[in-house]
């Protein structure tokens, strides 16, 4: 797997999102010209497909809790986690009810040190009826900024088993916070 576009961090960061300068933000933003916080929030394409947001950390940092941006339908469960480079699980959410709709659901999780380097934020629903925001890339714009996919992994397994991406994708709208919040 190359490296691919970095944005600009001061290793002082607190969150980290797919929209950020840390992950592909600026490319979904200069690509579809509108950016992940306008994209309408869409039915999960397959039901447990994962999905793997890459993201870079310059500094070290502690995960205290993941999030996801629900839709405007919620169904079934999620599971979310934090994956290295070479696939390996850091953290995990767990199977957990998807809950709230057209709001932002966060998970607590064990606080998870990261490392300078590339790391994935994993994402999959047990269902194709759970909505997600997110914005679609084509294939090749996918593979191009790092996304990855996983056939078949509800709930997120201990090593992933990583695919390129065949077709167009959600980039979904999901992050980390260094921080828990109020």
């Amino acid at each position: 797997m190359g490296d691919w576009p970095v944005g600009v961090q001061d290793g002082n960061n607190v969150f980290v999102s797919s929209a950020s300068m840390e992950s592909v933000g600026l490319e979904q933003f200069g690509l579809n010209n509108a950016g992940l916080a306008v994209n309408v929030a869409t039915n999960w394409l397959t039901a447990n497909e994962a999905r793997f947001v890459p993201f870079v950390v310059k500094a070290p940092m502690t995960a205290k809790l993941l999030w996801c941006f629900n839709g405007s339908a919620v169904s079934g469960n999620v599971d979310m986690g934090i994956y290295t480079k070479g696939g390996t699980k850091l953290v995990s959410i767990g199977s957990t009810v998807q809950a709230g709709t057209s709001t932002i659901q966060s998970f607590d999780i064990t606080d998870t040190d990261l490392w300078p380097g590339v790391h994935y934020l994993g994402i999959v629903l047990d269902n194709a009826t759970g909505r997600i925001r997110q914005g679609t890339l084509g294939a090749e714009v996918c593979r191009a900024v790092g996304m990855l996919k996983m056939a078949t992994a509800f709930a997120l397994p201990a090593t992933a088993t990583y695919a390129a991406v065949a077709s167009s994708i959600g980039v979904p709208c999901v992050g980390l916070s260094a921080r828990t919040l109020v």
